[in-house]
């Protein structure tokens, strides 16, 4: 039996997986295609900035399972769908032509890998796998998974830092962040795909929603991880640029107030001398180029027309500068300051010089190529590029340009003089790849890790689990079945085993009646046996029947309407007779008022008949006691609890759970019921109600019972049902 169901199931999930579709292929490569593209954009919400590795990408998932299921055919749906949602992502900058030959690279890479995948899962274990052992589990998950995405993320990242996508300081990141989000697609779309497209009637949906529930939870975990990594990292990284910015800033601009100050001191020496020689001025210039290696030249122009002071020759006055330097000495006049103008021979400043006995104008020409060294050396080991733009738009040093990075360039202000320069500055790309780099790779390895490990675990566990469940609810039907023909044969050797006994039981009788006045006192014993123990046997075959008809789960709650007193008057006038001659009282004690109950007449009245035979064949002396009480009153759950209380034998306490078993474990069943107090269990059980029994050797025995008095519920009794009784049991 088992093996015809394992085959049963596994030809079932082959036409399921080869035959669930019956579209032209066209079509589906095409609607796989926009599948592709619908989940690519989607992946591609949580990709890093270079715009195309992510830490998740579902359409690797959804590629293998086409190809494993359709075949090779759908290798075209899955280019078109990766052309079409990678092209968005293309700098036009870049290059249009060698951003979409790039492209297109990529797309066939992931059709590859799919391809690649699908051929080594189908050579191991199939396109129809169940997943319910380690084995599948593992070929699908590690060569689906890490080993062949191995194709699509070396190969797309190679085409893209040769075609000038992304950077190489950011290759390494964006190679292990491709191949991660693609592992991760197959890890968690494979599995759950896999399992929510086989029948109900070979996977269940407890597995497919615990699978789907697993994997989604470890994905959300490792992308959310991942996400604040990044973050943090960001923030890090935009924290440092800011202070390094403005480290740079407060340094250049005490290097621009030096320049300034330079030119102050040679002014104060104007001011405070009578007059200075030209051999003077000459000395005053090498001492500030012994400061400043920048300087390379120093002018002072009289106004009065007279000889030019410097140690170094004139600046050609040609190309514009002459105009440059009279608008420069004009500014300077006027805002009685330092200003200053910038060719490509470098920065020149001028100084308007007022003195007792000379004005004039003051000009310093500072050597372009000295003053980017002095700026690119401000700060020591700084990963800092800087341009420095004057007031008029020139620049000293060159402007910044390249690709767009994460921290965009930060612009501040710096003043020479009257005037406002510009400077910007941006993080060097190597600088900021490192950063970004920190902790990633351990969270992206890490979390790929878990989610696994624990999706295979969690895989492979509902596999074991569902095989089991289905094994047990094969073996559940067989013992259903035999419990069925057990019954229907019990059923029918009672009724084949009650007419010859009644028969037999009847001739005793009519022989007994005939030949009576000749019959000795030992010869009646011998006819009064016979009756006694064909009425026991008789009794026993009809327990044997109600109870093939209770575990056959045939036996149906009819309830009625009926009054309280009159079922308990039809009970006393019964059993009033047996008593008397017995010498025992049989008292009836009302606690309640008459009540109207709702249920099943028919199954009460056995069972309270059953327990007063019981009471009555076991108490030779004192009293039979039967009591009437009402519980939960103006509640919408009433009961009412009846004890019948006897004086009788007793029943030792260890022997009080043999009473509702049907088969004692030890020696001879107590209390002589046979079948009666296991009989009025299970009806008990089906009006909604309970049992327990106290009893004392030599004192006698009670036995609780409680009923609705409302029956709510229509159901069929349970063959395995012993709950009740053993609740009774401790309680008592």
């Amino acid at each position: 039996m088992p093996s015809n169901q394992v085959i049963s199931r596994t030809d079932s999930a082959g036409k399921h997986g080869t035959d669930s579709l019956a579209l032209a292929w066209p079509i589906e490569a095409f609607l796989l295609g926009l599948a592709y593209f619908a989940l690519a954009r989607l992946g591609l919400l949580l990709a890093l900035p270079s715009g195309f590795s992510t830490v998740f990408w579902p359409a690797a998932g959804i590629a293998l399972c086409a190809v494993l299921w359709r075949g090779n055919k759908m290798l075209p749906g899955i280019v078109l769908g990766s052309f079409a949602g990678n092209a968005l992502n293309l700098d036009p900058t870049q290059g249009l032509f060698l951003g979409l030959s790039a492209t297109f690279i990529i797309s066939v890479g992931a059709a590859l890998q799919a391809a690649v995948g699908a051929h080594i899962i189908k050579r191991f274990i199939g396109a129809d796998t169940q997943l319910e052992t380690l084995r599948e589990t593992l070929v699908l998950i590690v060569i689906g998974g890490p080993l062949a995405c191995l194709i699509s993320a070396s190969l797309a990242n190679t085409v893209l830092v040769l075609s000038g996508q992304i950077p190489t300081e950011h290759a390494a990141l964006s190679w292990l962040t491709w191949w991660v989000g693609d592992s991760l697609g197959v890890l968690v779309v494979c599995p759950t795909v896999i399992l929510a497209a086989r029948p109900l009637a070979l996977v269940s949906v407890r597995r497919k929603a615990t699978v789907a529930a697993v994997m989604c939870i470890l994905l959300m975990a490792t992308i959310t991880v991942f996400e604040q990594t990044r973050q943090e990292n960001e923030a890090r990284l935009l924290e440092e640029h800011s202070r390094y910015s403005a480290e740079l800033k407060h340094h250049m601009q005490d290097q621009f107030s030096d320049l300034e100050a330079m030119l102050h001191s040679v002014r104060s020496g104007f001011r405070v001398s009578d007059h200075i020689s030209a051999a003077e001025f000459k000395q005053i210039q090498r001492e500030l180029q012994f400061q400043n290696n920048a300087l390379a030249g120093l002018y002072y122009f009289p106004t009065d027309g007279g000889s030019v002071l410097s140690a170094s020759p004139l600046p050609p006055r040609s190309s514009g500068l002459d105009v440059a330097m009279d608008e420069l000495f004009a500014s300077a006049r006027y805002h009685n300051g330092i200003a200053s103008f910038v060719d490509a021979e470098g920065l020149w400043l001028s100084l308007h010089v007022l003195a007792p006995k000379t004005e004039g104008m003051l000009l310093a020409h500072f050597n372009r190529a000295s003053l980017k060294d002095i700026f690119s050396q401000s700060i020591p080991m700084s990963p800092i590029r800087a341009s420095v733009r004057t007031g008029d738009g020139n620049w000293l040093l060159p402007e910044i340009t390249g690709q767009k990075q994460i921290a965009a360039p930060i612009e501040q202000t710096l003043r020479l003089g009257s005037e406002q320069w510009s400077l910007k500055t941006q993080l060097d790309k190597h600088y900021e790849s490192a950063v970004m780099a920190a902790n990633l790779p351990f969270v992206l390895i890490g979390g790929l890790l878990i989610v696994g490990s624990v999706g295979v675990l969690v895989v492979v566990l509902s596999g074991q689990v569902s095989a089991v469940e289905h094994q047990s609810a094969v073996q559940r039907r067989n013992i259903e079945n035999l419990n069925l023909h057990k019954t229907r044969f019990l059923s029918n050797m009672s009724k084949d085993l009650r007419s010859p006994v009644a028969e037999i039981l009847g001739l005793a009788r009519q022989q007994r009646t005939a030949v009576a006045p000749r019959l000795t006192p030992t010869e009646l014993q011998y006819y009064d046996r016979i009756e006694q123990n064909g009425q026991k046997l008789l009794r026993t075959i009809e327990d044997i029947l109600h109870m093939s008809l209770l575990d056959g789960k045939r036996t149906v709650v009819e309830p009625v309407r009926f009054n309280l007193h009159s079922l308990l008057r039809e009970l006393e006038l019964r059993f009033q007779r047996q008593c008397h001659l017995k010498g025992i009282q049989l008292q009836l004690d009302y606690h309640c008022d008459d009540v109207e109950l709702h249920n099943d007449l028919a199954k009460l009245q056995q069972i309270l008949s059953r327990l007063l035979e019981n009471a009555v064949r076991h108490t030779h002396q004192g009293s039979i006691q039967i009591e009437v009480r009402q519980y939960g009153e103006g509640s919408q759950d009433q009961r009412l609890g009846f004890t019948v209380s006897d004086t009788g034998e007793g029943i030792a306490k260890h022997k009080l759970r043999q009473l509702f078993e049907m088969n004692p474990e030890q020696g001879e069943q107590p209390y002589d019921q046979g079948l009666g107090l296991l009989i009025c269990r299970k009806l008990i059980e089906l009006l909604n109600g309970s049992i327990r029994i106290e009893s004392e050797l030599a004192k006698g025995t009670s036995i609780y019972i409680s009923v609705p008095l409302e029956y709510r519920e229509l159901h069929f009794v349970d063959i395995a049902s012993g709950q009740a009784a053993t609740e009774g049991l401790e309680k008592g």
